[in-house]
Formats: structure tokens, C-alpha cells, sequence
């Protein structure tokens, strides 16, 4: 009996602590956050907006990294629409600066989770531009789509142009909830295509939620959720200890 309770209890001790360590993907909050991503769709399938664009709205994010070195940020990766039965595919290549022209509070989506951000959240949110460049970035089709190319521009966050709103990157920046995220508006404009008028333009935005990926937080080591777990783990050690003096009595 002796055995088979250390056994337990070294069991559950090696889970949980095995979980925190695997539960710990993101930085902790902080206005550097420099360090490899994962990237997701903000909610639902919304990666990559791009209304008017081949009569659909949302493309998903099937995958794609970004990487944020303290003063710029590159994200690329892959999305994928379905509209009439096809699925249309595309990768994206943007790169954005940070700024200083810094919005007195982020942009959250009207009835939105990320109306719950704590003083602590926005205040290390980090924002971006364009920087020197006169795009954020380019679009280019795959499979049934291969020709086609378009040009984002980086228009402020929210539906009326405002210069004080930038893209912006933290927890509640993908302006839908909480996860750790980025969001900016835009436009896009059809340069090249086989199956697309060029010249072809329109508004969208870009809603990507984070993860780890290998490096999450360069300097600032990530939260490590240990001490929600013991609690777990010392009523389980109890539980089995009262069931052994239970069986003895």
C-alpha cells in the first residue's frame, strides 16, 4: 500500500508539473515580447479580411510565424478561403516597424472580450507602421490562383481612418478577446492576376492570435503556472493519505 501511494503521488506531481511547463507559450506581460510565434486566427476563421475580394470575406490562417526583434515585426504565412466549393490558397509576406505614435488606449471591437483588458495590458501594448516603406506588404495566389499578387497598406485600426490608431500587438491586440495578438486594418489592391481584374481594391484587416514557438519572449521567460497546481496536487496527496489510514482503520 506504502508503494502503490508514492507511485500516485509521484504520478500526479509529474503531471502537473509537466503540464505547467507545457502550459507556458506566451510571454509574460510586458512591452518587449521579443521572440518566435505561431500564428492563428484571432476567432473563428478570420486570419486575413479582405471583403470584396473573390466574393468572400475571411481567410484562415493555416499557417505561418511571426517574429518580433524589439523593432520589427515579419509575418508570413499561409491562408486558405473556401467560396463555391474551391479552396483558394495564398501566402502573405508583411513586415511592420514600431512606433511612438502610441493611441491614448488600444482598439477593441465594439462588444468585444477585449473591453476587459487590465490597466497592465494597455499600457505594454506595442504599436505599429509601415516604417519607410510604402507597403506593409504582398499577397501572392498558389494552386488555382498562382499569378495573382496584391499590395497591403496598413490603414489605422477601426473603420473610420484615425492617425492615432496603429496595428498593435499585446494581449487584447487582436481587438476580439484576450489572447496574446496583433491586429491592423488595410487595403488591398490587386497588382497582377490571371483571374482578377488588376486594379482591383478594396479594405480588410489582419487578426492573428500568438503562440509559442520555441523562443516565446527572448529575455522575459514566460509565467510558469506551477503554483495554480500545487494546490491540486497537495489535495490529492491528502485524499489518498486519508484513504490509506481509512483502509488500515
Amino acid at each position: 500500500m506504502k508503494l502503490s501511494f508514492m507511485r500516485a503521488a509521484a504520478l500526479c506531481a509529474a503531471t502537473l508539473i509537466g503540464g505547467a511547463a507545457h502550459a507556458t507559450s506566451v510571454p509574460a506581460v510586458t512591452d518587449s515580447y521579443v521572440g518566435n510565434y505561431d500564428l492563428n486566427n484571432a476567432f473563428g476563421g478570420h486570419g486575413l479580411w479582405l471583403p470584396g475580394f473573390l466574393g468572400d470575406n475571411t481567410w484562415s490562417i493555416t499557417g505561418g510565424t511571426a517574429n518580433y526583434d524589439g523593432s520589427t515585426m515579419a509575418l508570413n504565412g499561409s491562408v486558405e478561403n473556401n467560396v463555391g466549393g474551391t479552396t483558394y490558397s495564398m501566402n502573405f509576406d508583411f513586415l511592420v516597424t514600431k512606433t511612438s505614435n502610441v493611441p491614448a488606449a488600444p482598439y477593441c471591437g465594439t462588444g468585444q472580450a477585449c473591453q476587459a483588458a487590465t490597466q497592465v495590458m494597455k499600457d505594454n501594448m506595442v504599436y505599429f507602421d509601415m516604417g519607410a516603406n510604402s507597403i506593409m506588404g504582398t499577397v501572392t495566389g498558389t494552386g488555382a490562383l498562382a499569378g495573382l499578387s496584391m499590395d497591403l497598406v496598413m490603414r489605422p485600426l477601426g473603420i473610420a481612418p484615425d492617425p492615432n490608431k496603429p496595428g498593435q500587438l499585446g494581449y487584447g491586440g487582436n481587438w476580439t478577446n484576450l489572447d496574446f495578438g496583433y491586429s491592423n486594418w488595410l487595403t488591398w489592391s490587386v497588382t497582377s492576376s490571371a483571374q482578377i481584374a488588376t486594379g482591383s481594391s478594396g479594405y480588410g484587416d489582419v487578426n492573428l492570435t500568438f503562440t509559442g514557438n520555441g523562443n516565446p519572449g527572448g529575455g522575459n521567460p514566460p509565467p510558469v503556472p506551477l503554483p495554480a497546481g500545487l494546490p491540486l496536487l497537495l489535495t490529492g496527496i491528502a485524499g489518498m493519505a486519508w484513504m490509506r489510514r481509512k483502509q488500515r482503520a
